[in-house]
């Protein structure tokens, strides 16, 4: 069973006809509409699903998804932490219309936020094209980032974000030249360590003459 469905992801249309008829359109409203809103989750547990859907009676409604065998897959021996089986999350979310799927993505990143589980809220961020508070995010994880040699990692986020946001922020131009150098990265992080100089300097114009 598990090695058949490994060769199947949510574009196949026999699957996901099965999965739509027999089991999505068999559940109440609210049931497909929790679904359908916390679909875009990576993992997830009541509370956050109480974030996303304002349903007061989240943790009740996983308990019956999962007595139900709704393809929800337990993460923890505490049930705490769920996640949904790949293809039936392939399936919901593609039932999502963009503006309720970037709605979805900026709450599971404040919830995450929240929680101080800054690089999963980053990656909400980043899918939610919330590039403003993905570049805040990423400022206040590079420090860190670097400190523990999590240098693929930075250079990961970094490039995860539009050029055009990185250029605006002196900040992240410095980190990434940083980044660049101690990976061997050695013309690029001088490229962007120039820029940085130069963001510096019409900032503070008279700093580099003191």
């Amino acid at each position: 069973h598990e090695s058949f469905l490994r060769e199947f992801n949510g574009s196949h249309r026999y699957i996901i006809d099965y999965l739509l008829d027999e089991v999505l359109k068999r559940q109440p409203a609210a049931v497909r509409n929790f679904l359908s809103q916390t679909s875009i989750l990576k993992r997830f547990n009541a509370s956050l699903c109480k974030a996303l859907t304002e349903d007061a009676h989240a943790a009740e409604t996983l308990a019956q998804l999962e007595q139900a065998n709704l393809f929800l897959i337990p993460l923890d021996d505490q049930r705490g932490w769920y996640r949904y089986h790949h293809l039936f999350a392939d399936v919901l979310r593609a039932g999502l219309d963009e503006k309720s799927e970037q709605s979805a993505n900026h709450r599971a990143a404040a919830w995450f936020e929240e929680q101080n589980l800054l690089p999963e809220a980053l990656s909400y961020r980043l899918s939610g094209k919330d590039t403003v508070q993905a570049a805040r995010l990423l400022r206040m994880l590079a420090v860190d980032l670097l400190k523990n040699g999590e240098l693929q990692s930075l250079l990961s986020w970094l490039q995860a974000l539009p050029e055009a946001v990185i250029q605006a922020d002196i900040e992240l131009v410095s980190y990434k030249a940083l980044a660049m150098l101690l990976t061997g990265s050695i013309l690029e992080a001088q490229e962007y360590a120039v820029r940085a100089y130069h963001q510096h300097t019409q900032q503070f114009p008279h700093s580099s003459t003191g």
